[in-house]
């Protein structure tokens, strides 16, 4: 009980923030245990999205003539390129789940109506506790942990002291940055309830295989409405992901783009530091770099890893039906066990972003491959010039 109530708590704290930050125009009704979307929670969505769209770049135009003075061109230039992505993001972001909200709704409910039909007919607590380590560990250290710290290591280790105007700078990106982590957790947290989902089911049919008693009295029913449900949440991942097509690109572009960007920046840094003393001194200096660099890291991973669990989930069943199948000697047995094969078979089950790539290890391996080559690239040319 304890676990399912911090798990509510976790995801009410979740949706409240995207709710106070117009990013979600949904809300949770805690009496009905659904979804619901309202006029006045529209409204609010829309004239917080007008008021950014018409106060931000008035405030990053302003910040970055200040900044543009105070540093190099490459630092004012990297700079600008954040607040432009940010901008355009949490724009891109907001009319996404604004335009798309009566969908989402429907499928965030779909997917509760079978957490609970789950819950009551088959063993959840080892989801449930799957379920919420992971989002809990998202939410307090990842989200909020890693980025304090990059905050408090910002502000600690400096030499010099900052003025006004860059204070105000560095508190609006990591309050940005952590707008965009918001969005980040709200795909994973819809991911990571379908894979409970379908982590149950195989949990299921691996002890039908086993042969053991599973929650419901015959196997023939038991399978059928196991691989209905299973069917069910794979389209419901395939049409939600379908919605954030264009802010999980953006995402994955921006994860790119400022990791290869923290790497550099670390190796300039400690070439910098040899060319001048001949050794790497003043370690402290690397922990901005290297908690940034760990910030974007675990959130590429989190946004890659667990679209490939739950492609892995889908495709692990079919291992299951198959071990099934060859234990079975009814031959109603073996004719819905093989029916239900061939269906599982002509379904595709990959998360793709566009049909252009899939989520998973290859995409993340590819992206951290990619990240390598880049910033060889950039330090070479980098000391070819200096």
């Amino acid at each position: 009980m304890s676990i399912v109530r911090l798990r509510g708590g976790l995801e009410l704290f979740l949706l409240k923030v995207l709710e106070i930050c117009a990013l979600l125009p949904l809300k949770f009704d805690q009496e009905s245990r659904r979804f619901v979307k309202t006029r006045r929670d529209v409204l609010y969505c829309v004239v917080l999205v007008v008021l950014f769209v018409i106060w931000a770049p008035f405030v990053f135009f302003h910040v970055f003539v200040q900044l543009f003075g105070a540093f190099g061109r490459m630092i004012s230039a990297l700079i600008g390129l954040q607040f432009l992505f940010v901008y355009m993001f949490l724009i891109i972001a907001q009319i996404t789940l604004l335009r798309n909200g009566e969908t989402i709704k429907g499928i965030l409910n779909e997917m509760v109506i079978i957490r609970e039909i789950m819950q009551m007919q088959y063993d959840f607590n080892k989801a449930n506790v799957f379920y919420t380590k992971r989002l809990l560990f998202k939410v307090l250290i990842v989200d909020f942990g890693l980025l304090l710290l990059s905050l408090v290591v910002f502000f600690a280790f400096r030499e010099d002291t900052l003025s006004l105007i860059e204070l105000l700078t560095s508190l609006i990106f990591y309050l940005t940055r952590y707008f965009i982590t918001m969005v980040v957790t709200f795909i994973v947290m819809c991911l990571l309830l379908c894979d409970s989902i379908q982590s149950t089911i195989n949990h299921e049919l691996r002890q039908l295989a086993q042969g053991r008693t599973v929650g419901v009295s015959k196997p023939d029913p038991s399978i059928r409405h196991m691989y209905k449900i299973h069917c069910k949440c794979a389209v419901l991942v395939g049409q939600f992901m379908d919605k954030m097509n264009l802010p999980l690109l953006l995402l994955n572009a921006w994860y790119f783009f400022m990791l290869m960007v923290s790497v550099f920046y670390a190796c300039v840094t400690i070439i910098v530091d040899v060319g001048k003393e001949g050794t790497v001194r003043g370690a402290v200096k690397y922990l901005n770099p290297a908690t940034f660099f760990v910030y974007i890291f675990t959130q590429i991973y989190y946004l890659t890893m667990i679209p490939s669990r739950c492609t892995a989930n889908q495709r692990k069943m079919f291992r299951l039906l198959v071990q099934i199948a060859r234990r079975s000697g009814d031959l109603s047995m073996e004719r819905l066990m093989d029916a239900v094969i061939v269906d599982h078979l002509q379904r595709d089950y990959s998360i793709q972003n566009y049909g252009m790539y899939s989520i998973d290890n290859q995409f993340l391996f590819g992206m951290i491959a990619t990240v390598a080559s880049f910033v060889i690239i950039l330090v070479q040319f980098y000391i070819q010039n200096n």
